[in-house]
């Protein structure tokens, strides 16, 4: 992933001015001056003006940030709380006593930029094309935190950057760091990485952290780094990071260096982080190693080294091989390189590569200037497949899963709930995958209720693995439908998770109690008797006293003579009958005698549904139809203008059609499938011939 430029040697130095606060400012781009004495302190008011609508760029730990603020924000920012001033020119630095090493090299940026009467660059998001190079989804992720890694420094230019800023210096006198050079090339490297800032979304959030305390300026080392070819730049930067308290014996300079990147990661808590090595040149005469480089960036290494003059280009053009460095450091080809190349987390082709190419462009890989190809821009992971305005490597699924404490039933009205949710990482084909989103939100809601927030369980939605916690009170006893959804950071939703609770009443009822609850209501009958079971596992039960009979719904395997005690949901059937869908269902006693039936003439029976669930006796004629249905006519005429009743018989009765009969049974609704009528039917349990 290296790029070895060979250009003749110019220089150009930048004094450093500083003008008194006051002066012209600079467009909306501002310095704000924090009171930020530690790193949470910074990252709360960062997010404090983010919140108010400004954009933090370059943030100089813990006390500097140089941001984009409208003006009509400006006063609002300056109000907040932790922020110590906010600057749209330059300040004397004396005026800000107590600052971290890094924040006032960040206050001395600011005053060089002034003095050029910087601006930031206009944004380009010019993304058209397509990289013809889309990878299909994995859904092989397990859940688990999926946050970069060690190793995984600067997969895709996305999120914030720490970014250690390193000048060796040698024991001998041949090149020697000044404080003015030192300044401009703290301020080239911030002009160079704001570039990428200009060309990228807001689904970016890119943002740069800087580390450049005292120690990493002047570091010490006994070679000098420019008089040395790059092949041999792993020595000089083995002594200058150890000098840095980096030393293992027999590893390599870059794994120094990987250590030292880590550690700045951590401490800023940023998604990426990345060490540039500014290498003096002063005195040298073409600015470049004796082979001829002068720059060169590297993904795997996470590391990009630059000379002072940068070979022909000279210093004043230090940010622009900044530049194009940071594109090799994220993963983007040189476009000298092969044309069939694919780089970067989404292997991206090196389209715009000028071999065999005429209708190659400008672009910051191929030559510095201002422009970003497409391919470029999938090679850092800037590609949007969907369409959807978010980026390919932050585009990602989320899954939740919830289940309630106290299982799928419970007799508690206050339900508590536990669940995780997860970010799952783009795929890629040969990165280790993942993600630099987190869960931000977890919501639930009871039936067709609002949404409302949950809890995460260690306080805070911040990474891209979460449990979550919720509790929720219910005032109907019956099942409740809780759905739950997560959201990660760039509002991504997960599938709604559903979970069925069963909220059971505390008391039993009895069964005409539970016929007139409403449709959905739990309820709990006890020590009720089978009087019949229906053909397909149905069953009734009835009252001792016979004041109501129930139909009901359930796996148990009973049988009449049995006293059950049941809990279930109220339901109502296709054609009208209420029954109980048993949740549960025990079987007190067998053998127990039913109460007698209770007899009725048919005209009862069929009225007003009194008798529905019920065991009762009626009589009248029995006949059997030419399609093989018996009914059962209230006198012996057989006519379907006088009241009648589909009787479903006994397994192995065989009555003769047309006699005069007594039957017991229990009377209920069915729904003819075909024409959508009900009927009453009586299910027989005893056929006596009169």
């Amino acid at each position: 992933m290296g790029n070895f430029l060979r250009r003749g040697a110019w220089y150009i130095c930048l004094a450093f001015i500083c003008v008194l606060l006051g002066s012209a400012a600079i467009c909306d781009q501002v310095c704000v001056v924090l009171n930020a004495q530690s790193q949470n302190e910074c990252i709360a008011a960062i997010e404090s003006i983010e919140s108010a609508g400004g954009q933090v760029r370059h943030v100089f730990p813990p006390q500097t940030l140089i941001c984009d603020l409208s003006a009509s924000i400006q006063a609002d920012i300056a109000g907040l709380q932790g922020v110590r001033a906010v600057l749209t020119g330059s300040s004397e630095t004396g005026a800000f006593t107590g600052f971290d090493a890094t924040s006032l090299r960040g206050l001395q940026t600011w005053n060089l930029l002034c003095a050029q009467h910087w601006q930031m660059p206009a944004a380009s998001n010019d993304s058209t094309g397509s990289t013809t190079s889309t990878l299909s989804p994995d859904t092989t992720y397990s859940e688990a935190d999926h946050s970069p890694g060690y190793y995984e420094t600067s997969s895709f230019m996305i999120g914030s950057v720490s970014v250690g800023v390193v000048l060796p210096e040698s024991a001998g006198d041949s090149e020697n760091w000044s404080d003015d050079r030192v300044a401009s090339v703290i301020c080239k490297i911030v002009q160079g990485l704001d570039w990428w800032i200009s060309q990228s979304s807001e689904y970016a959030r890119l943002k740069f952290f800087y580390d450049i305390p005292d120690c990493n300026i002047g570091a010490a080392c006994s070679l000098e780094p420019i008089n040395l070819s790059t092949a041999f730049g792993e020595s000089w930067i083995r002594e200058t990071m150890s000098s840095l308290g980096y030393y293992k014996p027999d590893v390599s300079g870059t794994a120094f260096t990987k250590a030292y990147i880590n550690d700045v990661r951590t401490k800023f808590g940023t998604d990426w982080a990345c060490c540039i090595f500014a290498v003096d040149s002063l005195k040298d005469a073409d600015g470049c190693f004796p082979d001829g480089n002068y720059a060169y960036g590297s993904q795997a290494d996470s590391t990009m080294v630059i000379t002072y003059d940068c070979g022909g280009w000279g210093h004043d053009r230090f940010d622009l091989v900044v530049r194009h460095e940071m594109g090799h450091v994220f993963g983007a080809a040189d476009e000298y390189c092969s044309a069939s190349m694919c780089c970067g987390y989404l292997y991206v082709k090196n389209g715009n590569c000028v071999a065999y190419n005429s209708d190659s462009v400008p672009c910051i890989m191929k030559s510095y200037c201002d422009s970003l190809c497409v391919y470029t821009r999938g090679q850092i992971g800037w590609q949007d497949t969907d369409g959807d305005g978010i980026w390919d490597p932050v585009d990602t699924d989320v899954t939740c899963a919830a289940e309630c404490l106290e299982g799928v039933s419970t007799s508690s009205r206050m339900l508590s709930f536990i669940g995780s949710a997860c970010d799952i990482p783009a795929y890629t084909l040969f990165f280790t995958p993942v993600t630099i989103n987190h869960i931000e939100a977890v919501e639930f809601k009871i039936d067709s209720g609002a949404w409302t927030a949950a809890e995460a369980s260690d306080g805070k939605f911040d990474s891209p693995m979460e449990s979550f916690t919720f509790d929720s009170a219910v005032s109907e006893c019956r099942q409740h439908t809780i759905e739950v959804r997560a959201r990660n950071t760039v509002g991504n939703l997960s599938p709604v998770c559903e979970v069925d609770v069963c909220v059971l009443p505390d008391t039993t009822v009895s069964i005409g109690s539970a016929k007139k609850s409403a449709e959905g209501s739990i309820v709990c009958v006890a020590d009720k008797i089978v009087t019949a079971v229906v053909s397909g596992g149905d069953f009734y039960i009835e009252e001792d006293n016979r004041a109501s009979g129930l139909r009901v719904n359930a796996s148990a395997s009973v049988k009449v003579g049995d006293r059950v005690t049941l809990t279930g949901t109220m339901c109502d059937s296709s054609a009208g009958e209420p029954f109980l869908k048993a949740i549960s269902a025990d079987v007190v006693c067998s053998g127990a005698k039913a109460p007698s039936p209770l007899g009725v003439n048919l005209p009862t029976a069929l009225s007003n549904g009194l008798c529905w669930g019920l065991l009762i006796r009626v009589w009248g004629s029995l006949t059997k139809s030419d399609d093989g249905v018996w009914t059962l006519y209230s006198s012996s005429e057989c006519s379907d203008d006088l009241p009648n009743v589909q009787v479903a018989l006994p397994d192995g009765s065989t009555p003769i059609s047309g006699a005069f009969a007594a039957i017991n049974g229990v009377i209920g609704l069915e729904q003819n499938s075909v024409s959508g009528l009900t009927y009453h039917v009586l299910t027989a349990t005893g056929i006596t011939i009169l």
